[in-house]
């Protein structure tokens, strides 16, 4: 490349990563129960006959998903730099991918399932080209 005197600089480059989703609050991924369901913004305590007296119990209020899985992206760039003319001439041409799999998302039953909460469940992938 030395022979070639109009071309002062050329470099390429390239990477490749793989992260996980680290932003999951502790403990949402987990089945939960309640002893009270929210009606119109009031909780109500949930109540049932226990003999001949009247209890408050506890019903179950979030899913867990047995299936889930890391939301983990992987991603590639790959770059040339160059510089002409003693680098009176500068650029960079860059390509980059980054694909997300398993997406987390949280998820809402109707209201005739019984459950108030979300449950995280994976829905698919998303890809990103530049």
């Amino acid at each position: 490349m030395q022979s070639i005197t109009p071309i002062s600089n050329l470099k390429l480059r390239g990477s490749y990563g793989q992260t996980s989703n680290q932003s999951v609050n502790p403990y949402t991924t987990l089945g939960g129960v309640t002893n009270s369901f929210n009606s119109n913004g009031v909780n109500y305590p949930i109540k049932y006959n226990y003999g001949t007296q009247q209890v408050v119990g506890y019903i179950p209020s979030r899913l867990p998903d047995k299936n889930l899985d890391w939301e983990y992206t992987n991603t590639v760039d790959i770059g040339l730099d160059f510089g002409v003319l003693k680098n009176r001439i500068t650029g960079t041409i860059d390509w980059y991918s980054a694909k997300t799999n398993n997406l987390l998302y949280n998820q809402t039953l109707p209201n005739s399932s019984g459950y108030q909460d979300q449950f995280q469940t994976n829905i698919g992938s998303m890809e990103i080209m530049v």
